[in-house]
C-alpha cells in the first residue's frame, strides 16, 4: 500500500461497501453477505425439518 490520494481511498471504500455492506446502515448488506445469509437460512431450515422427514419415512408402511 502506500500514500494515495483521497479519490483513490474513496473509490476503494465504495467497492468494499458494495461487497460487504455499509457499516453505517443496519439494513444494507453487501453482494457477498446476502447470499451467505440465504444459504445459512436454507441450511438451518433443512436441518430443522430433516427429523420430520425421517420420522415420516419410518412411520409410513410400505405398500
Amino acid at each position: 500500500m502506500g500514500a494515495h490520494d483521497l479519490y483513490t481511498w474513496q473509490m476503494l471504500g465504495q467497492v468494499v461497501s458494495l461487497l460487504f455492506g455499509s457499516p453505517f446502515r443496519d439494513s444494507s448488506t453487501g453482494l457477498l453477505i446476502e447470499p451467505l445469509r440465504i444459504c445459512f437460512l436454507a441450511a438451518v431450515l433443512e436441518s430443522a425439518f430433516a427429523p420430520w422427514q425421517s420420522r415420516r419415512a419410518v412411520a409410513a408402511p410400505a405398500a
